[in-house]
């Protein structure tokens, strides 16, 4: 915990007094969070400005921030020290769930959780990463309480997800990952069942549905979002290749209008097909017209509108290519999520020497490797806890690849793959221990 605690500060230290700007989304984050403080609406109109629905960023990160901007004030020190807490207690609950999870070493998990620099390096930042990771630990938790006591811990875990789900869409099916445990998992408990599954489904449904309200009143859409957007964006990660140069000509190319047949030619330079090619051109047109928008209300409308033109082009191009799509999961998108995390600057990045770099991304794929074995290891333990441990690790593996992929956003699962690859490291040493004492014997 202190480990946790003293890396995050160390890295505050580091990234302070410009803290990353090229991490954009702390804008966001930071300038909704005022406006929920100084109005008590989630909105980015300032005071005495006409309201204005949120189309991009979802509430619960904003909300978390807007309390420390009403109680100590939202200055970055104050985030960084705020989500140092938070990195500690992840660290703590780590050894809680690893011991739940039936670990006979139940150190090393959290041990490998406060030792993994990229945690401390986003929880230093103004992002939402760190704030779900400790939910989707608690959410767990409190999951499990309920499996010994009683239906209101099944009410507050599916609260809880239902929060999570508020600070990152990608666990708005939490729910049912619990759902799924509460009927699968040690199949002798029964009698519970119909009255945790519907504490769960109320707990969600109570933190969800006002925001639901809040979209289609605002947009007349019960659920909006990034999700057309970062579709897009994940198809075509890992899918173009060329020089920058190439990129520009095609991007000029396009919002030029220019014959299908340049498109066509431009586009195969850069690794797309004449479908892609078309596609590609048509969405930087209307990324055009986004950023043509004269001011914020216009901007917000045309982002909807934008998020839902990338969606159908998106859909439309993995149906047209879905082995590539899906082999760029595997080859692409899953080493990005996992294993491209590098805890400096953005800026410091190209000094890196290339060794390191690939020192590192061998030991983050090794990791996840490790975990998604140890992750088997449990499934066969069949009991909840060990259960929803993997299933929490896998469900934010499969649920984010198919989209836009970048290292934080696997941080929610960091904890879980700790666990799972602290198991697949106890189950060698059984079998190391086993066969130690055959060998003798046998001879």
């Amino acid at each position: 915990m202190i480990v946790a605690f003293v890396a995050t500060i160390a890295y505050g230290l580091y990234l302070a007094p410009d803290w990353e700007p090229r991490q954009d989304d702390q804008a966001d984050y930071l300038q909704l969070a005022e406006r929920v403080a100084a109005r008590a609406e989630y909105t980015r109109a300032a005071p005495g400005d006409p309201f204005i629905g949120e189309p991009h960023r979802r509430p619960g990160y904003p909300l978390f921030l807007a309390v420390l901007c009403k109680s100590v004030g939202c200055d970055h020190w104050q985030i960084a020290i705020a989500q140092a807490a938070l990195f500690a207690a992840i660290v703590a609950l780590t050894y809680v769930l690893a011991r739940r999870a039936g670990l006979q070493r139940p150190t090393l998990a959290p041990a490998l959780v406060a030792l993994y620099l990229p945690i401390a390096y986003f929880a230093a930042l103004a992002l939402s990463e760190t704030l779900a990771a400790f939910l989707l630990v608690g959410t767990v938790l409190l999951y499990l309480r309920s499996r010994t006591a009683g239906t209101a811990w099944a009410f507050a875990s599916g609260a809880t997800a239902g929060f999570l789900a508020l600070t990152r869409p990608l666990f708005a099916l939490l729910p049912l990952l619990l759902i799924a445990i509460e009927l699968v998992a040690e199949p002798g408990v029964r009698a519970r069942r119909p009255r945790a599954v519907l504490a769960i489904v109320l707990g969600a449904a109570l933190v969800g549905v006002p925001f639901l309200g809040y979209s289609y009143a605002a947009f007349a859409s019960p659920l909006t979002s990034t999700s057309g957007s970062v579709l897009w964006l994940g198809y075509l990660q890992g899918k173009t290749h060329g020089v920058p140069a190439d990129l520009d000509r095609f991007k000029e190319a396009a919002l030029a209008s220019a014959s299908d047949d340049t498109i066509v030619r431009l586009g195969a330079v850069i690794s797309l097909d004449d479908v892609e090619s078309r596609e590609v051109a048509a969405a930087f047109r209307d990324v055009a017209i986004f950023d043509s928008a004269p001011e914020q209300r216009a901007r917000i409308a045309a982002f909807v509108t934008l998020n839902e033109s990338l969606e159908a082009r998106a859909l439309r191009l993995i149906a047209h290519d879905p082995a590539g799509y899906l082999g760029r999961a595997i080859s692409v998108r899953t080493p990005a999520l996992f294993a491209t995390d590098v805890p400096i600057r953005v800026g410091d990045a190209p000094s890196m020497p290339p060794v390191v770099e690939v020192v590192l991304f061998a030991a983050e794929l090794l990791l996840f490797v490790g975990a998604l074995a140890g992750a088997a290891i449990l499934l066969r333990k069949r009991t909840a806890a060990a259960a929803i441990v993997a299933g929490a690790f896998l469900y934010v593996w499969l649920l984010s690849v198919p989209f836009f992929a970048e290292g934080r956003y696997a941080i929610p699962a960091r904890p879980f793959m700790a666990i799972a690859f602290a198991e697949l490291v106890a189950y060698l040493r059984s079998r190391r221990a086993n066969n130690g004492k055959v060998g003798p014997a046998a001879g």
